[in-house]
C-alpha cells in the first residue's frame, strides 16, 4: 500500500490495482487548495494566523502526511462518502501505522485541529471520548505554541 497527500488530512492510497481518496475522520487540516477562500479565511480566524502563515502551515501538514505514509500503514473505513471534487470518491478513514494515530500526529504536532466527521473508533471507543482526547491534545499543543500555534494571535493563548 502507497500513499500521497493532497493536504494534510485528505490522500490518496494505491493498494494494488485499486485506488481509494480518504479523508481523516475527527480533524482538520489547514486546506492546501487556496481557491477555498471562505474555508482558509475561516481557518485563518479560527488559528488566529495570516494567510502567509496557513499557506506554510498547509504545507507542513502535507509534508508530514506524505512522510507518514511512506511507512507500512492500516486504513480503517465504513466507505462514509466524504464528498470531495476529484475523479475517484472520497471516504472517511482512520489510519495507524506502528500503533500510533495520524489524526492524533497531526494534532499533537499543531498541524490540524480537532474538528469534523467522528465514528466509533474499531477498539470500542466512543466518538465523543476521542473526540475530547484530540481537544484535549489540541490544547496543549496550542498552549506550547507548537506548529500552526506559534505565531497564533487566538485567544486564550
Amino acid at each position: 500500500m502507497s500513499g500521497e497527500a493532497s493536504d494534510g488530512d485528505s490522500f490518496h492510497v494505491k493498494f494494488g490495482q485499486r485506488e481509494f481518496i480518504f479523508r481523516l475522520y475527527f480533524v482538520d487540516a489547514p486546506e492546501t487548495d487556496e481557491k477555498l477562500k471562505d474555508r482558509v479565511k475561516e481557518q485563518c480566524e479560527y488559528f488566529g494566523i495570516t494567510i502567509e502563515e496557513h499557506r506554510k502551515a498547509a504545507a507542513a501538514a502535507k509534508k508530514f502526511t506524505d512522510e507518514w505514509l511512506k511507512n507500512p500503514f492500516l486504513v480503517t473505513t465504513r466507505w462514509q462518502n466524504a464528498l470531495g471534487r476529484s475523479r475517484l470518491p472520497r471516504y472517511y478513514a482512520l489510519i495507524e501505522s506502528s500503533g500510533h494515530d495520524l489524526a492524533e500526529m497531526l494534532v499533537q504536532r499543531g498541524l490540524a485541529r480537532a474538528k469534523g466527521t467522528v465514528a466509533i473508533l474499531p477498539d470500542g471507543t466512543k466518538a465523543k471520548d476521542h473526540m475530547n482526547k484530540l481537544k484535549q491534545i489540541e490544547a496543549e499543543a496550542k498552549a506550547k505554541s507548537i506548529g500552526i500555534w506559534a505565531n497564533s494571535t487566538a485567544a486564550g493563548k
